[in-house]
């Protein structure tokens, strides 16, 4: 079965891709939203940082926007809560999507909303802790657990590095006594950190390799060290690697950024190296949080809308 032409196929529906869809909305284009209803932040009982929104369960956000979509003013976005098995761009420049269920939709232009995955670091006891005590984002988390006497920043992987791994630190010094850098056995990072810790007594330094993070009934981890020391934070902080959702069969040779994080796009409005396509939210943008999302959400759509001006005008 072929659906009817739409103006755009939207791929993800989390903040960015209904942020996408309701600006076709207010040009009075059509669209189709897929959802998967696998998102990134479904472990996280509550998103932050968004305006009205803030403390509040990212699932009542997502059934809010849904329902601003089709159940008010407006009448040209279809919600398809169906992951796809395919997408292609046909020689007409148009594109070409298959659900699970073997349906066929067809888009003039796409709307990539579909997420990052995290990469978990080969460190014991990472996957237990995360998201409910390791953060990536002190906007989107921490607050709730200020004052803590002591937390930690894990400098590995993509903050195995002197200037993130401070930044971070010096981050988490607003929600913490004492802020202890954990550089997992590197002793060349520990030696280039010195220097811009030597000054802060708050500030730690603990070059002993890691062996196991241990969960605790509420938001603190216990890092156990190699050499049998054990030590109580209140939350750790660290960005992990990711690399963008594109979980699907599909022809349209997207070039990563050269950090690898996300899908190379063109500012403003987030167009990918393939004409017509457009990576927004987390999969098109360095910066991955909610509110973020949602403004290139808006972005992407304004995107869509005068390319699609434009075509017509052709």
């Amino acid at each position: 079965m072929t659906t009817p032409l739409f103006d755009c196929l939207i791929v993800g529906g989390g903040p960015a891709g209904l942020a996408a869809a309701l600006g076709l909305c207010r040009a009075v284009r059509t669209a189709v939203v897929f959802d998967s209803r696998s998102y990134r932040n479904s472990l996280t009982e509550h998103m932050h940082n968004v305006s009205t929104w803030d403390h509040a369960k990212p699932q009542d956000y997502r059934a809010a926007a849904r329902r601003e979509l089709t159940e008010g003013r407006y009448n040209t976005v279809t919600l398809a809560d169906v992951a796809l098995q395919k997408v292609y761009k046909l020689d007409s420049g148009e594109f070409e999507a298959t659900d699970v269920g073997g349906k066929t939709w067809r888009g003039k232009k796409l709307v990539l909303a579909t997420g990052v995955k995290d990469e978990i670091p080969a460190v014991q006891g990472y996957a237990d802790c995360w998201p409910k005590s390791i953060y990536h984002c002190l906007f989107c988390h921490g607050f709730e657990e200020k004052g803590s006497p002591s937390v930690g920043v894990l400098a590995i992987g993509p903050t195995a590095n002197p200037k993130p791994a401070e930044h971070l630190a010096r981050l988490a010094h607003n929600l913490a006594e004492s802020v202890t850098i954990y550089t997992n056995g590197d002793e060349v990072l520990a030696e280039q950190l010195q220097p811009a810790i030597e000054k802060d007594q708050w500030l730690h330094l603990d070059t002993r390799p890691i062996k196991q993070l241990h969960k605790t009934d509420g938001v603190p981890v216990k890092v156990e060290l190699q050499d049998g020391t054990e030590k109580m934070e209140g939350f750790l902080v660290h960005a992990m690697k990711t690399t963008p959702v594109l979980d699907f069969e599909n022809n349209l040779e997207l070039e990563l950024s050269p950090q690898g994080s996300e899908f190379k796009t063109s500012a403003p409005f987030g167009e990918t190296t393939t004409r017509g396509c457009f990576a927004t939210g987390d999969c098109g943008m360095a910066i991955k949080a909610a509110s973020m999302s949602m403004s290139h959400g808006s972005l992407a759509a304004v995107g869509v809308v005068s390319q699609l001006a434009f075509d017509e005008k052709a």
